[in-house]
């Protein structure tokens, strides 16, 4: 309780999602990618993800080795 005798609002958990980071991408690439969402139906966010795990995968960098 506070000290004027009502109840201080509940705390909200500081981040309720596993860690990630937020990136800048140029507008007319974010728009590119958009668009082939919007035709499969997929979010901006996991069109994006799903690019960069394609490019690690290439690169023998996917999926991580655990540990290391």
């Amino acid at each position: 309780m506070a000290n004027n005798g009502v109840m201080a609002p509940k705390k909200k958990p500081t981040d309720r999602h596993k860690p990630n980071r937020l990136v800048r991408v140029p507008e007319r690439v974010a728009a590119a990618v958009e668009a082939i969402g919007l035709e499969d139906e997929i979010k901006l966010t996991q069109m994006v993800k799903m690019i960069l795990i394609e490019y690690l995968k290439e690169r023998g960098k996917w999926p991580p080795l655990k540990g290391g």
